[in-house]
Parts: C-alpha cells; structure tokens; sequence
C-alpha cells in the first residue's frame, strides 16, 4: 500500500500545514528527530516538464556547522493517491554546512499528480 496517501490525494496547489508536524509540507517526511533540528525544507518546486512528466526540486538548508550527509527516496502518486512508477532507491545527498543545496528528480511518465519524498540522516 502507499503511507499516507490520503493526505495528499487531488492536492494540485499549496497545502495547508498540519499544526502537528514539523516539516510543512506532507509530501516531505522526515524520519528522525536530529533532522528537525538540523534542516529546514523549503517550498518545493513542482513542474510538468516533456511530455507531462512531473518534475520536482526540493531544496533543505542546513542550519548546523557541518556537511549533514543525507538519503531521500521518493515516489509518486496519482489524483486518488495510489502509488504510480516504482519507488526510487535511497539516492545520496549531501547538504554542505550553513548552506542550501537542493535534490530533484522527475516522473516517468504523466500519470503522476503528486509525490511523496523520505528523507533521513545517511548513515
């Protein structure tokens, strides 16, 4: 099944933050406490690139003095917020200290509405 799909599901604009969570966008989870403390998310960037692809930037700034080696997975959903495509694996991301950088990835085809990202510390 896909995690917290019905969160998302026909989202195509802003979202309205959960006052509960600390990242303010529900298709970003992070999976472990140290990395509230270390990062900020900011807005990500979602596109329709090529042929209807989906094409997503999202952007961490690091607030801590040193590089914060990081893994994110990613996958998509579509308008009812089952899962379409496969998952990606944990790709590699490093974010260097007091800085911003951003990770993206695209959409195989045009069936994907909305996407769901994993981030956690590499370890």
């Amino acid at each position: 099944g896909v995690v917290g799909a019905g969160v998302m599901a026909g989202c195509a604009g802003p979202i309205a933050a959960r006052q509960d969570d600390l990242t303010q966008y529900p298709q970003v989870q992070l999976d472990a406490y140290s990395l509230h403390e270390a990062i900020v998310v900011q807005p990500p960037v979602v596109n329709r690139v090529g042929a209807g692809q989906l094409h997503v930037a999202v952007p961490i700034r690091n607030k801590w003095d040193r590089d914060l080696h990081l893994q994110y997975k990613y996958y998509f959903v579509n308008r009812q917020g089952a899962g379409v495509e496969e998952p990606s694996p944990w790709m590699d991301f490093t974010v260097p200290r007091k800085g911003i950088d951003e990770f993206q990835f695209t959409s195989m085809g045009p069936t994907a509405d909305d996407f769901h990202v994993e981030l956690r510390e590499a370890k």
